[in-house]
Parts: C-alpha cells; structure tokens; sequence
C-alpha cells in the first residue's frame, strides 16, 4: 500500500493544491483501506494468477493455506481471516472520514466517493458471510450512494 495506493491519493492532494501533513496521513488510511478491500474482494482471482495479497502473518495467525484459498467455498478459517481484514479496512476508513469534511467542491465528492464505495464493497463482503471465494461480492448502487451520503454526514460532523 505504501508503494502503490498511497502516492496516488498523495498525488491527488498535490495535483489540487491541498497537501498538509495531516491530509496525508488521513489519504494514506483511505488508500491502504482501500487497496486492502480490492484485494479481499480479488482473492480468487488474484490466487488463480498465482499472487496471494493477505498478509501472510495473518494467515499463519488464522490458519489459512494457499490450498484453502483455492477451495470453491470458504471454510471457516478463511471467513475469520477475511472478516478480520474487513475490520482493519474499515477502521482506516473511518479514520480517513475528515479528510473528506477538510476539502470542498468536486474533490470532497470525489472523495466521498471513494470512501463510500469502499464501506459499500465491505458491506457486500460482510453480507456474502465473508465468503469471498466464489468471486468478488458487489455492493449495490443504492447502498453506495446511501455510504456516500453517510460519509458526507459524518465529514461534516468531524471535519
């Protein structure tokens, strides 16, 4: 995440003019929770191209092989692991909520965007009994508009 999502989104705060250290500190959460719930929703995919993106300190920690990643149905230990990575994913997340509320115009939007969309997938992963195996579960439009207008809500409060 430090090398891949998080210049991004530092690339975005420089590109409007609204870099600050804590700006950065609250895009690098949103980025990593971000990078980190593609990589939840991808697990089958990304195992059928040979890469494995959880940590493998957490699978030790669950039990979780390559072998039942590559089961058709997750078994409970998988379903822990995921449901723990969900949990970081959303603590960053929310942790990221006042950098939406510190900008204005399309960027607040954008962002909102982004950090609805992400609670969203994590509540399709959550409803799918984190069973990601299957394939990626996928948020419906009206539960990330309503994350987005969450986000916004709780942006205005702590921002």
């Amino acid at each position: 995440c430090e090398l891949s999502a998080n210049p991004v989104g530092r690339l975005v705060l420089a590109l409007t003019g609204t870099t600050s250290p804590e700006r950065v500190r609250l895009s690098d959460a949103v980025c990593t929770a971000l990078q980190i719930v593609e990589h939840l929703q991808d697990v089958a995919e990304d195992l059928g191209r040979d890469r494995i993106y959880l940590p493998a300190e957490d699978m030790d920690r669950f039990r979780v092989s390559e072998a039942d990643l590559a089961r058709p149905s997750a078994g409970a230990s998988v379903r822990a692991l995921i449901a723990y990575e969900s949990t970081r994913a959303s603590e960053l997340l929310k942790e990221g909520i006042p950098l939406v509320g510190s900008v204005d115009g399309r960027l607040k939007l954008l962002l909102a965007g982004f950090v609805g969309g992400g609670r969203s997938a994590l509540a399709a992963v959550s409803a799918a009994g984190f069973d990601v195996l299957p394939g990626p579960p996928k948020p419906t439009k009206p539960t990330m508009l309503r994350e987005v207008a969450v986000v916004l809500r709780r942006a205005r409060r702590e921002g």
